[in-house]
C-alpha cells in the first residue's frame, strides 16, 4: 500500500493494526507499507502540525500564521511569544495582541465576519507553539 504524504508533514507516523512502521515518511514522498493484509486491517497515519510562520514578501513585520496547510484567521497585532494551542482536538491559538488575549482560529472557519491573514508580527514563536 502507498500513502501520500504532504509536502507539510514532516515526522509523519504509520501504524498497521496499532503497530507502527518503520518506513521512510519522506514528506512530500509516497510511504510504503508492507503487509500481508487481511480482512479487518487498520491503517493509520499520523500527520503531525507545526505552527509557522510566512513572512510578506514586501514586509518581514507582517506574516501569516500557519499550520502546516491552515492558514489561522485573525487580528492586526500579535506578540508571538505568547502564542499557545488551546487544544488538541482544533487547530486555535491564543495570543496577546495589545493588552488583550485574542483568539486565532483556521481560516476556513472565518465565514461571517472580518479576518486578516497577515498579521503585524513582534517577537519570534515560542518553541512549544512550533512543536505543537
Amino acid at each position: 500500500m502507498k500513502i501520500r504524504i504532504s509536502p507539510w508533514a514532516s515526522g509523519a507516523i504509520t501504524f498497521v493494526n496499532i503497530q507502527q512502521q518503520s518506513i521512510n515518511t519522506t514528506p512530500g514522498s509516497y510511504a510504503t507499507i508492507t503487509h500481508t493484509w487481511k480482512s479487518g486491517d487498520i491503517v493509520t497515519v499520523k500527520l503531525l502540525m507545526q505552527l509557522k510562520l510566512i513572512a510578506a514578501n514586501n514586509n518581514k513585520n507582517l506574516a501569516a500564521g500557519n499550520y502546516d496547510s491552515s492558514a489561522p484567521s485573525g487580528i492586526p497585532t500579535l506578540m508571538l511569544s505568547s502564542l499557545k494551542r488551546t487544544s488538541g482536538s482544533n487547530l486555535d491559538v491564543t495570543g496577546t495582541a495589545g493588552r488583550a488575549t485574542v483568539t486565532l482560529s483556521p481560516f476556513y472557519d472565518a465565514q461571517g465576519y472580518r479576518y486578516v491573514v497577515y498579521l503585524s508580527v513582534l517577537g519570534s514563536l515560542p518553541a512549544s507553539a512550533e512543536s505543537s
